[in-house]
């Protein structure tokens, strides 16, 4: 990290021009961002609004921020991360931060912590079979202007649909489950749900919303849901949980 004038004089009046190097080999640690959906953006808008008008909240000003960055430059030099602030020198050689390796040179995986698990590409859904509109661009268009996130009223007919969709899921979710043995991959688990779901004429749900790559969500050890299916091997059969929807 370079700063081009001691750090009295900060906020820069330039971006700092400041790039990260991958060891050589190594995967991207982040995948594309969640896009928020424009209905939720707009909520999170007028929250924020009501809560400037409760004055609990506040922007700050040009000299609130200037004093911000003295406080985060203070405590790296007080941590020792760093021994000057005009050069990218560090006091430690390598520091550990959020499952990598940092130092002078680059940032890596630690080996200490689980490696990144390769991704297959996405699996292919058959022409006739009826898309939703974010199966090109990952973006939901009908979903958010949709009434059905205020006021939910169903047909006689529509309770049936639901209940033909809710079968085939549990279908669907009862052929993955009895796959999932120590030794298999959540890759393969996903492989078997997304043709299970083409196989009974449904498309499967997950695949490309808000540019999810897979068919299903896998979470290995309950860690946390939404999980990316990838080649990571199961352990242990009974700390495992999927999510899926037609």
């Amino acid at each position: 990290m370079y700063f081009p004038r001691p750090y009295q004089d900060l906020p820069p009046t330039r971006q700092l021009e400041v790039t990260i190097d991958l060891e050589h080999g190594s995967a991207p640690v982040s995948m594309v961002p969640y896009r928020m959906a424009p209905k939720e953006l707009q909520e999170l808008k007028i929250q924020l609004q009501e809560l400037l008008e409760l004055d609990f909240i506040r922007p700050s000003n040009e000299q609130e921020h200037q004093q911000h960055v003295r406080v985060v430059l203070e405590t790296l030099r007080a941590e020792k991360l760093f021994a000057k602030f005009t050069k990218g020198e560090f006091w430690l050689n390598e520091v550990t931060f959020l499952g990598h390796i940092a130092s002078s040179k680059r940032i890596k995986v630690d080996p200490a912590k689980s490696p990144p698990y390769p991704i297959s590409q996405k699996r292919i859904v058959p022409a006739h079979i009826e898309q939703p509109d974010c199966a090109i661009d990952g973006i939901p268009k009908i979903e958010p202007n949709s009434d059905l996130q205020h006021v939910v009223e169903v047909t006689p007919e529509q309770i049936e649909r639901m209940r033909e969709t809710c079968r085939i899921a549990r279908e669907v979710l009862d052929a993955a489950a009895r796959i999932v043995r120590p030794g298999i991959t959540t890759d393969e688990i996903d492989a078997v749900v997304h043709e299970a779901t083409i196989a009974a004429g449904g498309y499967p749900s997950p695949l490309n919303y808000h540019f999810f790559p897979k068919s299903c969500c896998t979470s290995v050890n309950e860690v946390i849901c939404h999980g990316i299916p990838d080649a990571r091997y199961v352990v242990n059969s009974s700390k495992k949980y999927m999510y899926n929807s037609c």
